[in-house]
């Protein structure tokens, strides 16, 4: 996922607050950090992440700042911060937290969603995007979501791939 993350953090711009919902090491933070001027707010459950996130941030020289939070991403503990931009790297739980990072954001921002889907490689984007579409018109009602753009990762198994959308939402 070397490349993903070098995309990601590309679209991040000096100044910006990011959230990394399911942070894991902080692969995205870290590489976020090393070439923006960016307070990078990382969330994940477990310990051992966490602490191994906290390794990276001395090994590596960051030009922004990263914020390693032990915290369940589903309900993260920063309701007074408003972000420019979150990812949601876990495709398993990527849909079910979409309510919460369009939330976090503020007025205006960017989600990287990624998302696992099943089908022909031609046709996985394609049908990713009618699935997120689907869920914009059950669950999020006050917001405009704009499909900024739609990649595959990489397959995760036979006619099973991860995809990401990059969307714009803008809040009513």
């Amino acid at each position: 996922l070397a490349y993903e993350r070098w995309r990601v953090a590309q679209h991040v711009a000096d100044g910006e607050k990011v959230l990394n919902a399911f942070a894991g090491a902080g692969c995205f933070s870290i590489q976020i950090a090393r070439i923006r001027h960016a307070q990078v707010y990382s969330l994940d459950i477990n310990p051992c992440a966490i602490e191994c996130m906290r390794l990276g941030l001395l090994e590596n020289k960051l030009r922004g700042e990263v914020f390693p939070i032990l915290a369940d991403a589903r309900r993260p503990p920063l309701e007074d911060e408003r972000m420019n931009r979150v990812i949601l790297p876990l495709p398993s739980l990527a849909d079910q937290t979409l309510p919460m990072a369009i939330q976090a954001l503020g007025q205006k921002g960017y989600v990287h969603h990624y998302r696992e889907v099943a089908g022909r490689r031609m046709e996985a984007c394609q049908t990713s995007e009618e699935e997120l579409k689907l869920l914009f018109e059950n669950v999020l009602h006050d917001v405009r979501i704009r499909i900024v753009s739609s990649r595959i990762v990489r397959s995760v198994g036979r006619k099973r791939w991860h995809v990401v959308h990059d969307l714009l939402c803008t809040k009513s």
